[in-house]
């Protein structure tokens, strides 16, 4: 997902939100590892896509829209859990 992550880097960036698009997902991400009951749901195969993006944007909510955005992204494409982080 780093081509991903590069384009929230660069719209984040150029928006001047760099430092509160980070801290966002690093706490979106702390959220999502610390309640079980979510990351079983956003890594169970049988979970459509679509409804992983829904759950992440409505916990994300109140944060940037282009973190939202980028969870979003990442979650209906399925990229959720590439490396050892959860969404970064």
């Amino acid at each position: 997902h780093r081509i991903y992550a590069k384009a929230l880097f660069e719209a984040a960036q150029a928006q001047g939100k760099l430092e509160l698009a980070h801290r966002q997902v690093q706490q979106l991400a702390a959220a999502v590892v610390e309640a079980d009951d979510l990351r079983a749901l956003l890594d169970d195969p049988e979970v459509e896509s679509r409804t992983k993006a829904d759950v992440l944007a409505r916990v994300a909510r109140g944060a940037d829209p282009l973190v939202v955005n980028f969870l979003r992204l990442i979650a209906e494409k399925g990229r959720l859990f590439q490396s050892q982080n959860p969404a970064v």
